[in-house]
C-alpha cells in the first residue's frame, strides 16, 4: 500500500505474508494515521528499507524467504536503528530471545491486541522522531561549527568581507536550526508525554551549542542584533531549564 504521504504522517514497514493480517494492519494503520507499506517476504521489505526511511516496522517472526530476525540485522543507511514490533503466530522462547538480542520493542502474538499495538506504534514513532531531531540538530550544529572554524583561519581583507561571509553562515544555519525546533514542537504537540525528555535533549542542547558560538565568535564580529539574539536565546535556554519550562 503506498500512499502521498504528508510531513507529519508516519510511514510504517510492514512484512506480512498472510494476505489477511497483512490486508488488517494496512487498514489499520491507515485509521491511525500512518503510511503503511506493506511487503510479503524479506527481500520487497529489504529493498525499501534500504532506500526510504520509515519511522517504524512491524514485522513477522517468520516469512517465506527468511526471518524478521535476519530483515532486522540487515537494517543500515535511512533506517539504522529503527525500531521494530515482531508479530507471531507460534510464540517459542527462542524466537523471544532472539528479539530481546536485537533491541526489538515488542514481541507479540497475532492477532495482536489493537490497543496495545496502538500504544505501542504511537510510542516507537514518537521516539524515532525524536532521535531525528537530535541527530539533524547536531549535524546542522557541526556543520555550523566547521564553517566557522573556516572563517575564522581567513585572512581579514578590504575584499574579504568576512562579517558578511559571517552573517550569511549564521543567518543560513539558525534558519535551519530554527526549522528542527519548529518540528520540534510539533512533535510534542502531538505526544505531550514526550516533551520532558525532548526539551532536555534537543532543545536545550541546540540552545547551548547556539550560544557557544555566538560567544566564541563574537569578539571577532561585534553586532548589537547579534549580541541582542546571544541574550533572548541564553535567556530561552534559563526557562526551559527550569522544570514546567516556565
Amino acid at each position: 500500500m503506498n500512499e502521498p504521504v504528508t510531513s507529519d504522517q508516519p510511514r510504517v514497514a510492514v512484512a506480512e505474508d498472510d494476505p489477511t493480517v497483512r490486508a488488517m494492519l494496512g487498514a489499520w494503520l491507515h485509521t491511525e494515521g500512518c503510511v503503511g507499506e506493506l511487503f510479503v517476504d524479506v527481500r520487497s521489505a529489504a529493498e525499501a528499507l534500504a532506500v526510504r526511511e520509515f519511522d517504524l516496522l512491524i514485522s513477522d517472526v517468520q516469512l517465506p524467504d527468511g526471518t524478521g530476525h535476519e530483515l532486522v540485522t540487515a537494517l543500515a543507511g535511512p533506517n539504522l536503528g529503527l525500531p521494530v514490533i515482531f508479530l507471531t503466530g507460534e510464540p517459542n522462547l527462542e524466537a523471544a530471545m532472539g528479539a530481546v538480542k536485537l533491541r526489538v520493542s515488542a514481541y507479540l502474538v497475532k492477532p495482536p491486541d489493537l490497543v496495545e499495538l496502538s500504544r505501542l506504534v504511537r510510542r516507537e514513532i514518537a521516539g524515532q522522531r525524536y532521535r531525528r531531531a537530535v541527530g539533524s540538530s547536531r549535524r546542522h550544529l557541526a556543520e555550523w561549527d566547521g564553517e566557522l572554524a573556516r572563517l575564522e583561519q581567513l585572512p581579514v581583507t578590504l575584499e574579504s568581507r568576512p562579517a558578511v561571509a559571517y552573517l550569511q553562515v549564521t543567518v543560513r544555519h539558525l534558519g535551519a536550526l530554527l526549522g528542527e525546533l519548529d518540528r520540534s514542537v510539533t512533535l510534542l504537540s502531538q505526544d505531550p508525554a514526550g516533551r520532558e525528555s525532548l526539551e532536555q535533549i534537543d532543545l536545550i542542547a541546540s540552545l547551548r551549542r547556539t550560544v557557544a558560538i555566538l560567544n566564541r565568535t563574537r569578539e571577532h564580529f561585534k553586532s548589537k542584533d547579534l549580541g541582542d539574539l546571544r541574550k533572548d536565546l541564553e535567556g530561552l535556554l534559563r526557562r526551559v531549564g527550569k522544570p514546567g519550562g516556565k
